[in-house]
């Protein structure tokens, strides 16, 4: 009758300690109107492409080379990379049992013998924990191998974020390049419109109110070259504290060459479970939560160990013993039941933050797509606008040395010119860190 209760029992804990051994399912998803509909172009999704793919100015990939391999966020990934993959290994071999090698010795002196008396001992001691009912083993083994890919992706998250904050200051610098060309070339302008105006006022054609306010002027454009040259050595300061190097001048290309594509492709919403490395992350913290929970949950249930002793001595003795031991915890002042729930908690929690990482991913790209598509509408409007102030300046300065014009008119003519040029060029590097804002939304790599 005995036996026929206790293997009541023990069935009963096998089956109900049965829901233990269930792997994750994963039921992460992403809404399909996470995008706004209209953006559907049938174009590939830049997403998946190799960033040498899409940024192919050969001094950026070698910044981003450079980046790649020395910045210390990148190391530190990888460094976290091998402790997760040796964790992993490591709870792989918790199946096999433990063994220890416990040798002794002693010596002793008997006063009415000659000699010493040499005892020693060789014994082995042996530990196995069978992973029957709470299923601890084999769901420890699956979250580390779950930390394992969270490390991977994070490793991936880590690059995706270098490289495009690299490729942004990087056209950020360009930008900045062409304005500051721009402006030394207006400066020159301004300082023959100076010289005219001097002339003029030599002539009595124009007061010294004249002089005064060209002056001015021309100042301000001196002001504003100097603030655009620090803009330049900060961005540049900026790269170099990426790449992990000593403040240095960057060799750089020019704006008037980045060639950007006409069309972009975002593919479909649910890529980004598969592209963004963030978002997988996320959803590799649910599985890690959740065998969380089978672990704790587990704790519950009895645990079975077979421990084994043996040894071989002198004098010539043997020794073996096996012993198996199964023990249920019953009152540990709620400490189980609380861990349980906690990690039940955790599990909702994984979710929520699954939730907000995909809503921000949809975010990101809506924008990103919005700033590129506004920047390429603006695009040719800016290049005929800076083209008619260039007319309008040759106009009033010739109308100006000629008498039929006042040098206001100039000045003004000027300032419009300088701020349509500067206006164009911030649009070409906006357009190109949209791109790169984009690509990084999705996921890029």
């Amino acid at each position: 009758m005995k036996k026929i209760v206790l293997c009541i029992i023990c069935g009963t804990l096998v089956l109900n300690s049965c829901s233990l051994y269930k792997q994750h399912k994963s039921t992460a998803s992403v809404p399909d109107n996470l995008y706004t509909s209209a953006w559907a172009n049938g174009e590939p999704n830049i997403g998946q492409m190799e960033w040498h793919s899409l940024f192919t100015d050969p001094q950026l990939q070698a910044l981003i080379e450079t980046a790649l391999t020395n910045n210390p966020d990148i190391q530190t990934a990888m460094l976290n990379l091998q402790k997760a993959e040796i964790s992993y290994k490591t709870s792989r071999l918790a199946y096999l049992p433990t063994f220890a090698f416990s040798p002794t010795g002693s010596a002793s002196k008997n006063i009415n013998a000659a000699g010493n008396t040499w005892n020693y001992n060789l014994g082995v001691k042996s530990s196995w924990q069978l992973d029957i009912f709470g299923a601890g083993i084999t769901n420890a083994k699956r979250s580390a191998k779950a930390a394992m890919k969270y490390s991977e992706d994070y490793k991936q998250a880590v690059e995706c974020r270098l490289i495009s904050s690299v490729a942004q200051l990087y056209y950020q610098l360009l930008g900045l390049e062409k304005q500051l060309l721009i402006q030394q070339q207006t400066l020159k302008v301004y300082e023959q419109t100076y010289e005219s105006v001097q002339v003029l006022f030599e002539s009595g054609q124009y007061t010294s109110a004249a002089v005064n306010q060209t002056k001015a002027e021309l100042e301000a454009v001196k002001v504003a070259t100097l603030q655009i040259e620090e803009s330049v050595g900060c961005i540049q300061r900026e790269i170099c504290m990426l790449l992990n190097e000593p403040s240095h001048e960057l060799p750089h290309g020019n704006i008037d060459d980045v060639r950007l594509p006409d069309k972009v492709g975002i593919g479909v919403a649910a890529d980004l479970l598969k592209n963004r490395p963030d978002v997988r992350a996320a959803e590799r913290h649910m599985e890690m939560a959740y065998y969380d929970m089978l672990i704790n949950k587990g704790n519950l249930y009895p645990n079975i160990t077979i421990s084994a002793n043996g040894s071989w001595g002198h004098p010539e003795t043997w020794f073996i013993e096996g012993i198996g031991s199964l023990v249920q915890p019953i009152f540990q002042g709620g400490r189980l039941r609380a861990n349980l729930k906690i990690a039940k908690l955790d599990q909702q929690i994984a979710l929520v933050e699954f939730r907000d990482a995909v809503i921000n991913a949809g975010y990101e790209v809506e924008n990103a797509l919005h700033s590129w598509q506004l920047a390429q509408k603006k695009a040719s409007h800016l290049e005929e606008e800076v083209n008619a102030l260039s007319k309008t300046v040759m106009a009033t300065q010739e109308l100006m040395n000629n008498g039929t014009s006042t040098y206001l008119e100039v000045l003004v003519s000027l300032e419009k010119l300088l701020a349509a040029q500067n206006e164009r060029v911030n649009n070409q590097s906006q357009q190109a860190q949209a791109l790169v804002a984009l690509y990084a939304a999705l996921g890029g790599r």
